[in-house]
């Protein structure tokens, strides 16, 4: 499939589908947005506006109304009022508008997809790494400690270093919620290097879609393609097992991540701004 036959707000909509249960605990449809939102997870990665389509026949009133509506509850829930803009949204000019209500630029997403439907084997540079997927509880627990060293300090090269505790809890919560996985299929991967869990990544498929989550590795061990190589065994099944079209993920814009993942095959099809309100 050629990039530019792809619905990117289909696109968009997958990822919140696929998050409904993790990350996300649901969404609310409001005239002319969407509201996504996060009863654990407290910050602005998974508390926003987006889907923001007003016709620009439409007056400014309107657009205050929305907006005066977003942030009414996103302070309901105690949130920071967050609007997520993309190539879609509607008026372009909306991020000039967010400024002037105060709104500060918090971060960009790389939105990247797969280019192809092969693997380049030449991008797996770590042979001995074994991988396994979680099965049950005690492999879950071993997967958060992974993602608890991954991601629990602050690292320059990182840009989702630092992660609070409520994300270990959004991910145990969703492997036990029977109902998270009843229209999509979720795959959590360890890496194991000499008998060690030292790295892990999530796959997680709906529709045609398949989006790649929870890249870590632990800090001793990066640099030895242990990162690639999960990510491309998450990309590998995705195409051949579950037979998806589209494989994507997001990653900060600009950051070392993304030139990582383009080295990896993967190609930046649109950029996403998220505004919050201080």
């Amino acid at each position: 499939m050629k990039f530019a036959d792809i619905n990117l707000k289909e696109l968009e909509w997958a990822h919140y589908y696929m998050q409904v249960g993790m990350y996300l605990s649901g969404f609310k449809k409001i005239s002319n947005a969407i509201l996504v939102y996060s009863d654990i997870i407290d910050d602005y990665y998974w508390n926003y506006a987006t889907m923001i389509d007003i016709n620009d026949k439409k007056s400014l009133t309107t657009l205050n109304k929305v907006l005066e509506d977003i942030e009414n509850f996103y302070i309901s829930m105690n949130r920071n009022p967050a609007c997520y803009i993309t190539p879609q949204t509607n008026p372009h000019e909306l991020p000039t508008i967010l400024n002037e209500r105060e709104y500060k630029l918090a971060f960009s997403d790389a939105w990247m997809m797969f280019k192809s439907r092969k693997i380049n084997n030449k991008r797996i540079r770590n042979k001995d790494l074994v991988i396994k997927t979680v099965k049950n509880l005690e492999d879950l627990g071993t997967f958060i400690k992974v993602f608890e060293i991954s991601f629990g300090d602050s690292s320059e090269e990182d840009p989702y270093s630092g992660l609070p505790p409520s994300y270990k809890k959004a991910i145990y919560n969703s492997f036990t919620n029977e109902e998270y996985q009843k229209e999509k299929t979720v795959t959590h991967y360890l890496g194991i290097l000499d008998d060690k869990p030292v790295g892990i990544t999530t796959l997680i498929t709906y529709k045609k879609f398949g989006g790649i989550y929870n890249v870590g590795v632990i800090p001793e061990y990066r640099k030895q393609g242990i990162g690639s190589t999960l990510s491309l065994k998450a990309v590998k099944d995705a195409l051949e097992k579950f037979n998806e079209d589209i494989v994507f993920l997001q990653t900060e814009y600009g950051s070392y991540v993304e030139k990582f993942y383009k080295k990896l095959g993967f190609e930046t099809v649109f950029r996403g701004d998220c505004y919050v309100k201080s």
